[in-house]
């Protein structure tokens, strides 16, 4: 039988017109499923063999949306659920076991969503809470039992929003602003007391946000600020001292666009900038002193975009070379000889480190 001639660039499986459904077909499909199971949804229906599903689903158990439903038999579909556990979304209602569905849970525990109401066991909704807290949005109101929740918002803090408000707890509640301050909105009002605002926002810069103004004293702020300096746009007014400033932007730079015009000082603008470079750009033009500058692009060398072109003669660039070395490359090439010749006169030896 003579040889069929291949195109250029195509496939030597798909250039054998004459056998639809030919080894070579297959083998093509099958070396692109290993590659990306979802690739099933291409592949002919009269292609679609068992083997070659099982092949995509354990490479992505998305694909067994395009698996014929005369295929979906209980190992291919428990090979989907281990590999992605929303494929549960796909199995038939009557393959929906709770060993299969234990196995969905515990690759994804938001897929609890459609597992059937007669199967979620106690068991069964622990291990969806274990692997995903959020889970619990799907467990049974009658299920939702104190060591289960605790479990659920120990893996994420945000299943305290389905937590029933009669057991968030103090303790409950603690575990969850201990991981994340935010979870401080889930909180229940007689929770919220001095202790329980310290710790959240010593967790979280937001945490601040849900503390109501009456509260946030000055301890609480300061303690906010120095979690992160960003805390500070949620600091009231009238608490803005210069101390707290310093603090807010000695933890976080970028602060310094939320501390008042009137506590902007020299000294602050430096500390910030030597946190983080990139706060020259919130320093006035007519502050970015050379000294300033110098400071923002020895934390960052990027923050030298907002170095004043005024500045930026032939010694303030020997200073930043001989601060930083590789400041070299961005040097004007018309002052770079000059630069260099300034560096060996006055270092030892001669040349950049």
């Amino acid at each position: 039988m003579a040889k069929t001639r291949v195109k250029r660039g195509q496939p030597a499986a798909m250039s054998q017109k004459k056998f639809s459904c030919s080894i070579l077909s297959a083998e093509f499909y099958r070396a692109a499923l290993e590659r990306n199971g979802w690739a099933l949804q291409s592949v002919p229906e009269s292609l679609r063999t068992a083997d070659l599903c099982l092949a995509a689903v354990e490479r992505n158990g998305w694909a067994l949306e395009y698996v014929p439903e005369s295929l979906r038999m209980a190992n291919l579909c428990l090979a989907a659920v281990r590999q992605r556990g929303y494929a549960l979304e796909y199995v038939p209602e009557s393959l929906r076991t709770a060993n299969l569905c234990l196995a969905a849970v515990k690759e994804d525990g938001r897929v609890l969503e459609y597992v059937p109401e007669s199967l979620r066991t106690a068991n069964l909704c622990l291990a969806a809470v274990k692997e995903n807290g959020r889970a619990l949005e799907y467990v049974p109101e009658s299920l939702r039992t104190a060591n289960l929740c605790l479990a659920a918002v120990e893996q994420s803090v945000w299943a305290l929003e389905y937590v029933p408000e009669s057991l968030r707890t103090a303790d409950l509640c603690l575990a969850a602003v201990r991981q994340d301050g935010r979870a401080l909105k889930y909180m229940p009002e007689s929770l919220r007391t001095a202790d329980f605002y310290l710790a959240a926002v010593k967790q979280d810069r937001h945490a601040l946000k849900y503390v109501p103004e009456s509260l946030r004293t000055a301890n609480l702020c300061l303690a906010a600020v120095r979690q992160n300096g960003y805390a500070l746009r949620y600091v009231p007014e009238s608490l803005h001292t210069a101390d707290l400033c310093l603090a807010a932007v000695r933890q976080n730079g970028y602060a310094l666009q939320y501390v008042p015009k009137s506590l902007r000082t020299a000294d602050l603008y430096l500390a910030a900038v030597e946190q983080n470079g990139m706060a020259l750009g919130c320093v006035p033009n007519s502050l970015r002193t050379a000294d300033l500058c110098l400071a923002a692009i020895k934390q960052e060398g990027w923050a030298f975009r907002y170095v004043p072109e005024s500045l930026r003669t032939a010694d303030f660039y020997l200073a930043w070379v001989k601060q930083t070395g590789w400041a070299l490359k961005l040097v004007p090439r018309p002052l770079r000889a000059e630069i260099l010749a300034k560096i060996e006169e006055q270092t030892p030896g001669g040349g950049v480190v």
